[in-house]
């Protein structure tokens, strides 16, 4: 239970009991979902297509709530929330909500745990919480109540995608495991195994990355691409972020530098949408890889 320090968690009767009865009603756990994760910039995505950070603490540490059942005498009814770890020298030490990068994201809370009970009961009346009891509408909520049965459904949906997309891991050629790893821009320098195995890892980490990627057009195009750079056809001009023929010194297209994606993947994404020239481009570079022993398929 939240631990009453002198003014610190010092609720109402009715309003504790309240706050009591909405955690016995979860059941036995609880989960909290953190809106922590982002994309991984890196190309390769030797860490999933999502990663979190090493270590996320909820904060404000404390803050206050407004306990509107009370009516004690010299009481007031904005209340100090805090989980008090320890007394020093009649100051607080509080307990924080911490999220280690392993979670995922994810806070579980068995609550038939003293300690859990209490961080529960903090996280419920937490102004970050999306939309919680107590959410403070000027602040960008961080995190919110999973329910059990939508996530129940959520994570049989990601074993499924897990297991579609070992399967197709799993049956891949050798010659679709390079072009794969073409596409991610890996070294298919490297042993057909290492990159079978690179492969699988990745459907493993990121199976909806995975099973999206191998089901459109962005493995061909940019597989495509990196063969045609692999093999002298195309290069690459960092300076003026621009893609040209190497034998002629035509300019294939000018992108744009910003953002996170990497040159490849712009490219890929000009090639599929740029219209009538788009298409000539990778017409063109078919033709020119037909027949040669690329290096990244030798």
């Amino acid at each position: 239970m939240l631990q009453q320090e002198g003014t610190w968690n010092d609720l109402s009767p009715k309003f504790r009991q309240e706050l009591e009865n909405q955690v016995s009603e979860l059941g036995k756990t609880v989960k909290f979902k953190f809106n922590i994760s982002r994309p991984n910039p890196d190309p390769q995505k030797y860490n999933g297509a999502i990663i979190y950070p090493f270590m996320y603490t909820l904060d404000p540490i404390t803050f206050k709530v407004t306990d509107t059942y009370e009516t004690r005498d010299q009481k007031q009814k904005v209340k100090n929330i805090g989980m008090i770890m320890r007394m020093d020298d009649n100051k607080p030490i509080f307990r924080r909500v911490r999220i280690n990068e392993s979670d995922k994201g994810i806070l579980t809370l068995n609550l038939e745990n003293p300690d859990d009970i209490e961080m529960a009961m903090y996280c419920l009346l937490h102004p970050k919480l999306e939309n919680g009891k107590f959410a403070d509408r000027t602040k960008t909520p961080m995190f919110v109540r999973i329910d059990t049965l939508a996530a129940a459904k959520e994570e049989k949906e990601i074993r499924s995608n897990k297991l579609k997309a070992l399967i197709a891991a799993q049956k891949m050629s050798d010659k679709e495991v390079v072009q794969f790893s073409d596409a991610m821009m890996w070294d298919t320098t490297e042993n057909i195994e290492y990159l079978r195995n690179q492969v699988e890892a990745l459907a493993e980490t990121s199976p909806e990355y995975f099973n999206e990627f191998i089901n459109g057009n962005n493995l061909e195009y940019q597989a495509l691409i990196k063969q045609a750079i692999d093999n002298n056809i195309i290069v690459f001009d960092p300076i003026e972020y621009k893609f040209s023929y190497t034998s002629s010194n035509m300019v294939i297209a000018v992108l744009s530098p910003i953002g996170d994606k990497n040159e490849i993947v712009k490219l890929s994404e000009w090639m599929q949408t740029a219209g009538k020239k788009a298409d000539e481009v990778y017409k063109k570079l078919k033709s020119l890889l037909e027949g040669k022993s690329a290096k990244s398929l030798a």
